[in-house]
């Protein structure tokens, strides 16, 4: 990617500022920025409190949607209630984990339509936290969480091989969601 504008430039130092939990690097190559985040406090987290409605349910962020409709597609109206109830995306995510008659080969067939799902609706419902998301532009969306391989890159943001993509252990499935979303936003030119 060649260099970015003086206008991008500009956005991305506000952005930085105004984003916790986040950085923007140059990639390992130089060829593209990376926008990196991690943790609960960056508006871009599942974790990140950020209330929406999905088919007339409220949720107060996606790790509430997203355990939820993991409850409901194994048929556990039980655990979906106590889901529901819970107001910490930590706890929700404990609770997500105890779905009776889980089964990973099909909740990995349909749980990324159900994280973008939860992801769309969370940026439809605040506008301010789409605007953050579209500050965006120009970079490479990444959610760095050693712990995550799925949905991060499988690299803490401190880890010198999270600058490169070919040192990833993770598949960034929440970075491209967040990406989808944002170039779903962007006028074309």
């Amino acid at each position: 990617m060649p260099n970015l504008s003086k206008k991008i430039q500009i956005i991305t130092a506000k952005m930085h500022s105004s984003i916790p939990s986040s950085k923007i690097i140059e990639s390992a190559d130089k060829s593209e920025k990376l926008f990196m985040f991690a943790r609960a406090t960056c508006p871009f987290s599942n974790f990140y409190l950020s209330p929406f409605c999905e088919d007339g349910v409220w949720y107060n962020c996606v790790e509430q949607y997203f355990q939820g409709m993991k409850a409901k597609f194994f048929g556990d109206y039980e655990t979906l209630g106590e889901i529901i109830e819970q107001k910490s995306p930590k706890v929700q995510r404990k609770i997500g984990r105890q779905v009776r008659d889980y089964d990973d080969k099909e909740w990995t067939k349909v749980s990324t339509d159900f994280m973008r799902k939860g992801n769309w609706a969370k940026f439809e419902y605040n506008p301010q936290l789409l605007d953050l998301l579209l500050m965006t532009r120009g970079t490479y969306i990444i959610e760095v969480s050693q712990n995550d391989p799925r949905w991060g890159i499988g690299l803490s943001i401190n880890n010198p091989n999270a600058r490169s993509r070919k040192h990833w252990v993770g598949r960034n499935l929440l970075g491209t969601i967040l990406m989808e979303i944002r170039d779903q936003h962007t006028p074309a030119n």
